[in-house]
């Protein structure tokens, strides 16, 4: 009877081998999945903080032109329904839907009256909100950087960079460094962490 050559596997051994394979592979192109699904998240993160941050610079930088279209519209009271600046889930839902938007432009949001004053009444009552908590604030430049938003976007004799950054003694590009701080502020604010949670 000729004796199995030990260097050779048998039968078995090579099954056993192919199933050991198998589960290495299926482990390793789990792993593989598990780190792409990782990636497409981080990727949707991204996008949803770049596309708040553009629809808050656009809210803010355009306030003065929402503003004027608001108040040069002629809208009689039945044209308005005045719930709707009273209905939080309406609002919500506006804003959801401006923030949603990849190529949203100032002539998108005038399109509709009421949807107009709708944004306008909300973008106002957060930048309230943010200029409560700004200049409540024990950091002075919390209170700065709440002049420079109105300064440079919501007062009707808005100023410069650079005049603020005379005025504040501080250099231009603080300036601007102060409006993206604000921005990023602004957009939690506007559109909410509940937007995150319920986009991604």
């Amino acid at each position: 009877m000729e004796k199995p050559n030990k260097g050779m596997p048998t039968e078995g051994t090579e099954v056993e081998l192919t199933n050991k394979q198998q589960r290495k592979r299926a482990e390793v192109e789990s792993a593989v999945a598990v780190k792409k699904m990782e990636q497409q998240r981080e990727i949707q993160a991204e996008e949803y903080v770049d596309r708040r941050l553009r629809n808050t610079r656009l809210l803010i930088r355009n306030y003065r032109s929402l503003i004027d279209h608001c108040e040069n519209a002629i809208v009689e009271a039945a044209d308005v329904n005045s719930d709707l600046f009273y209905n939080i889930d309406k609002v919500e839902d506006i804003m959801r839907e401006v923030f949603v938007v990849d190529d949203l432009t100032v002539e998108s949001i005038k399109r509709s009256k009421e949807r107009t004053m709708v944004i306008v009444a909300h973008v106002k009552e957060m930048l309230r909100l943010f200029n409560e908590h700004s200049y409540n604030s024990a950091r002075p430049e919390d209170s700065r950087r709440a002049d420079i938003i109105h300064w440079m976007y919501i007062s009707n004799t808005p100023k410069t960079a650079a005049e603020l950054a005379c005025e504040y003694n501080i250099t231009e590009r603080t300036v601007y460094l102060d409006v993206d701080i604000s921005m990023k502020r602004l957009s939690t604010l506007l559109f909410g962490i509940d937007v995150y949670q319920n986009t991604i």
